[in-house]
């Protein structure tokens, strides 16, 4: 019958429309996020998975070689697996941890858009995540 094979791909697209529409409605606000997720969470959706994974990758490496007890996922910092015997992070490693994010991101987008992440917002309107480096 004509027509007979659009339904599959019909109710395909319905499907992932309906997923799609559940991911967004359990992932936090952004507003709930601290910074650096915040930061890793905008340049993860800006510059796409392949630029992503790779400073996720090289993130992780430098968590490591530090023996932070973090890792860098797709949907932000957490606990790394091999902590649980560590304790809590010195009072140091965030800014530390930060730093090396930030150095990373730099090959990327500009100290303002970092800025525009991290500080207060200034009530100008504007949305900072349209400040991407030249």
């Amino acid at each position: 019958a004509p027509g007979a094979g659009a339904a599959p791909g019909a109710l395909a697209c319905l499907l992932g429309g309906l997923l799609w529409a559940a991911w967004r409605n359990v992932r936090p606000p952004l507003a709930d996020r601290r910074d650096r997720d915040r930061v890793w969470l905008d340049f993860r959706d800006q510059f796409g998975a392949f630029w992503a994974l790779r400073v996720a990758e090289r993130m992780n490496v430098a968590l490591a070689q530090q023996r932070w007890p973090l890792v860098l996922g797709w949907s932000g910092f957490s606990r790394s697996e091999h902590s649980a015997g560590e304790g809590d992070l010195s009072p140091a490693t965030p800014a530390a941890v930060d730093a090396t994010l930030h150095s990373l991101l730099r090959r990327f987008v500009s100290r303002d858009w970092i800025a525009a992440r991290t500080e207060p917002a200034a009530g100008n309107g504007e949305d900072p995540r349209d400040n991407v480096l030249e």
